[in-house]
């Protein structure tokens, strides 16, 4: 995804059959083409089932950083959809997440 001024970068991650009490990790990689370095600075997700691991450092002008996130089915079942939104040191740059999976 492309971090840009004045858009929202979305991304969209369907995981597909996922087993119960299970753990997927998933890698999303974000390009800076702003002309300034861009920290990621903190996350919100709709759901305690998903977290990130994102970089400390500020990802560079036309350089990338990779996501790490993290989906934990215990306690869910069924079609599971979950939102996750990232602010950036820069207020006209986010990044929004959409989640898909099924836990059977």
């Amino acid at each position: 995804a492309e971090l840009s001024v004045g858009t929202t970068a979305e991304v969209l991650i369907e995981l597909g059959c996922v087993t119960p009490s299970s753990t997927t990790i998933t890698n999303i990689r974000l390009t800076n083409c702003t002309d300034t370095p861009i920290a990621l600075t903190d996350y919100r997700a709709t759901c305690r089932c998903v977290w990130l691991d994102m970089p400390k450092s500020a990802i560079g002008v036309g350089e990338h950083a990779d996501i790490t996130l993290y989906f934990d089915s215990r306690g869910e079942w069924g079609s599971i959809g979950n939102y996750v939104s990232i602010t950036t040191s820069n207020q006209e740059c986010e990044v929004a997440i959409w989640l898909s999976a099924e836990v059977e």
